[in-house]
């Protein structure tokens, strides 16, 4: 019976070790999980911010593509007016033209040469008046 009381200690102080690296264990994987569910959180938060910050982002990118496109539109017709104004600035000439031209056909119809040969040159020179002011029209919008 002597030999059986040492084993007792022996299991005891077995237990204990085993009882003592479980505990350790658990505790260690306890620490662990909270420090996940610490990193899982403030990774969440963080996600949270930078979809606010890209929400931000894309509501602001739209606002910018909305007033390019408005200042485009308004560039485009504002190009137009130039045009138009600048053809207003030649009808006159070519009101000019086509009168000369109602006058070449009567003179032609009744055989008026010398004033043909007058009207001819007159229609000449306000065709390059009017190719001018095309021209210059022109010009003025692209430049």
């Amino acid at each position: 019976m002597s030999e059986a009381t040492p084993l007792a200690p022996r299991l005891t102080i077995a237990f204990s070790s085993f009882a003592f690296g479980v505990v350790s264990t658990l505790i260690g994987a306890a620490v662990h999980y909270g420090e996940l569910k610490s990193d899982l959180s403030s990774a969440k938060e963080r996600i949270s911010d930078f979809q606010k910050a890209n929400d931000t982002l894309v509501d602001t990118l739209k606002k910018w593509r909305d007033s390019y496109e408005l200042q485009a539109k308004i560039l485009n017709e504002a190009q137009v007016r130039v045009q138009q104004l600048g053809n207003d600035r030649c009808n006159p000439i070519r009101a000019d033209i086509d009168s000369i031209y109602v006058s070449i056909n009567t003179a032609q119809s009744l055989d008026q040469f010398d004033r043909l040969s007058n009207l001819n040159r007159m229609m000449e020179q306000y065709q390059q008046t009017l190719r001018a002011c095309y021209a210059a029209s022109a010009s003025s919008t692209h430049g």
